[in-house]
């Protein structure tokens, strides 16, 4: 079952120059394998751009998931770094979530059970976009209450 659903795009040439700005606020953003994945690419600016749009997706996503109530660990409190956008052996994306982000996430799996994220990342000209999907086998009589 669908828990929720976020989509994020970035304009890549703007991201590229905020991350190489010096003092950036995204120089702790990504995890020591997703820079090393990023910088192997034929594009490492849209790599990394792709990466944050699917990070954003992410938490979007899962605040929907959480709706009507707040999600236990708000927007602004979390370490981007705890949220790694990494690929397998494939190139297929995956999320790598750990830390307080890992503790908040597991505390809701009474709610849920075991969440599985699919992601979509795609970049063409001067963007980039992800798609991310939280999905769940929930208990018998849960309901979503968007209201």
């Amino acid at each position: 079952m669908i828990i929720g659903h976020g989509v994020d795009i970035v304009d890549i040439a703007s991201f590229a120059a905020q991350l190489a700005a010096p003092g950036s606020r995204f120089g702790d953003v990504f995890t020591a394998r997703e820079r090393a994945e990023s910088v192997r690419r034929a594009n490492p600016d849209a790599s990394f751009a792709a990466r944050w749009a699917a990070k954003e997706a992410a938490v979007k996503a899962w605040c929907q998931a959480c709706a009507p109530a707040a999600p236990p660990l708000a927007p602004d409190q979390l370490d981007w770094s705890h949220l790694g956008v990494i690929t397998d052996r494939w190139g297929r994306p995956q999320l790598s979530i750990t830390g307080d982000l890992a503790a908040a996430l597991n505390s809701l799996t009474d709610r849920w059970g075991p969440v599985r994220w699919h992601l979509s990342l795609s970049h063409d000209g001067p963007l980039a976009l992800a798609s991310v999907v939280m999905s769940a086998d929930t208990p018998p009589g849960f309901r979503v209450d968007n209201t």
